[in-house]
C-alpha cells in the first residue's frame, strides 16, 4: 500500500463577508481536480446567527496517499453553507487549496512539524473573492497503512452513497418492494 500521511485541518474562521449568513457551516473534503470526492466530507455543526466574522473551531481529519496527491492534484476543498429552513441550502462561497501546496512545509514525514495557519480568500458562487477563510493544518509521520477505523469510514460512506443511488433508480423502476430487497442485499455486503 501507498505511503499515507495524515492531514489535520482546523476552519477556524471567516471575515471580511460583506453580508454574514445565518446559520453558516462549513463542508470539509479531498477531491481531485475533476472535483471527485477522493475521502468521505467532514461537516462542522452550524453556527449560531453571526456578526462581521464567523468562529467555527472545527477539525476535520484527513489521510492523504502523498504519491497521489502528487500526480493526480489532489485539492483541499472547504465549502461554507448557510443553513435554511424552507429551501435548500445557500452556498456561500468556497476555498480550494492544492494539498501540494499545504505539503511543501512539512518535508519528507520522519519528523513532528508545528502546525501552520494560513487564510485563503473565498470565492462566491458569483465567481468573485470576497472574505477570508483562516484555517490551521498539520500532516503528521508518513504510515504506510490508514487506521482500521479509516476504512470503515469508507466502507460507511461509499455504502451510504450507493444505497441513495439505489434508491433513487429502483423507485423509479420497481417500487417500494425492489428498494427494500436490494437494500437488504447491501446491507449483508457491508457486514461481510
Amino acid at each position: 500500500m501507498a505511503a499515507q500521511r495524515c492531514l489535520y485541518v482546523e476552519i477556524r474562521s471567516v471575515n471580511g463577508l460583506s453580508s454574514t449568513p445565518k446559520r453558516p457551516y462549513a463542508v470539509v473534503s479531498v477531491r481531485d481536480r475533476e472535483k471527485n470526492l477522493i475521502f468521505p466530507k467532514e461537516k462542522s455543526k452550524v453556527g449560531k446567527d453571526g456578526s462581521s466574522g464567523l468562529g467555527f473551531k472545527f477539525m476535520a481529519i484527513f489521510y492523504i496517499n502523498v504519491a497521489s496527491a502528487q500526480n493526480n492534484g489532489l485539492d483541499l476543498a472547504v465549502k461554507l453553507k448557510s443553513k435554511r429552513w424552507v429551501h435548500s441550502n445557500d452556498d456561500i462561497g468556497v476555498v480550494c487549496v492544492p494539498i501540494t501546496e499545504l505539503l511543501e512545509g512539512f518535508g519528507d514525514g520522519t519528523e513532528d512539524h508545528e502546525k501552520q495557519v494560513t487564510s485563503k480568500s473565498i470565492v462566491t458562487s458569483e465567481g468573485t473573492e470576497e472574505g477570508t477563510l483562516e484555517f490551521s493544518y498539520k500532516f503528521g509521520r508518513i504510515l504506510q497503512e490508514p487506521p482500521k477505523e479509516l476504512k470503515k469510514k469508507f466502507r460507511r460512506a461509499k455504502f451510504k452513497k450507493d444505497a441513495k443511488k439505489l434508491i433513487r433508480k429502483l423507485t423509479i423502476k420497481g417500487g417500494f418492494a425492489a428498494v427494500i430487497a436490494m437494500l437488504t442485499d447491501l446491507l449483508q455486503e457491508s457486514v461481510r
